[in-house]
């Protein structure tokens, strides 16, 4: 069987290896278009329950990637000034090139070459393939390709969403409201090893600097931390 996937981000990679792991005869392509080394954001995040799904269905995969992840037990929420921390809430983060490369080591350790650095303008390019794997990202082709056969659609919000890097050291997992008269900023902070933390903003448009509001994200006056009890957690 021949199979062509498009993009080599985390799930192309990953989707790459788990095929050719339990089907050694299948002939697997995956095509990215960008260099090896490029890429958008900066951390992934994982719950700890994901993280058991990846050890108990792919312990060798699992013992390469934890290792280089930072993890925590609790979130923050920063609402009106005010900090709440809940605990009891697992979450390990990783720097998204790094996580890029551990999969792309994956990959050739079943014996694939993605194929960097190479767009595909159509996919009449892959007319030789069984099956063709979209896995190219917001403007994927495959998507544009079908799109009256998926039923997709594109609708454009005014709404801005950006990923940037802060020295700002996070204890935890941190969710931060931020309201002024123009806007609402909601920003999330993740640590993710040994490199700095990320910050991931939603915001409509604004003036306002936002490595400012990145250094900001940590003034708050009082702190309060919430355990939820067993009924609250099930709920």
């Amino acid at each position: 069987m021949r199979i062509a996937i498009l993009g080599a981000g985390p799930a192309g990679l990953y989707l790459a290896y788990l095929i050719k792991r339990r089907r050694a005869d299948a002939h697997v392509t995956l095509i990215e278009q960008n260099p090896a080394n490029a890429t958008f954001g900066f951390g992934v995040v994982f719950s700890d329950r994901a993280l058991e799904f990846l050890r108990d269905d792919d312990p060798e995969s699992y013992a390469a990637i934890a290792p280089q992840m930072e993890s925590w037990t609790d979130m923050t929420l920063v609402h009106r000034n005010e900090r709440v921390t809940i605990d009891g809430v697992g979450f390990a983060a990783i720097g998204r090139l790094k996580l890029l490369q551990l999969l792309q080591e994956r990959v050739r350790a079943v014996g694939i070459e993605p194929q960097f650095g190479r767009a595909v303008a159509s996919l009449n390019e892959l007319a030789d393939a069984d099956l063709i794997v979209g896995a190219d990202g917001v403007n994927s082709l495959v998507r544009q390709t079908f799109a009256d056969q998926f039923g997709a659609s594109v609708t454009y919000g005014s709404n801005r969403f950006a990923w940037f890097g802060t020295a700002t050291a996070y204890d935890t997992l941190t969710q931060t409201f931020r309201q002024s008269a123009i806007s609402t900023r909601i920003i999330t902070a993740t640590r993710r090893g040994a490199a700095p933390s990320s910050s991931r903003l939603t915001r409509p448009v604004s003036p306002v600097p936002v490595s400012r509001k990145c250094r900001r994200m940590n003034r708050a006056p009082s702190a309060k931390k919430f355990s939820p009890t067993r009924s609250q957690a099930s709920g």
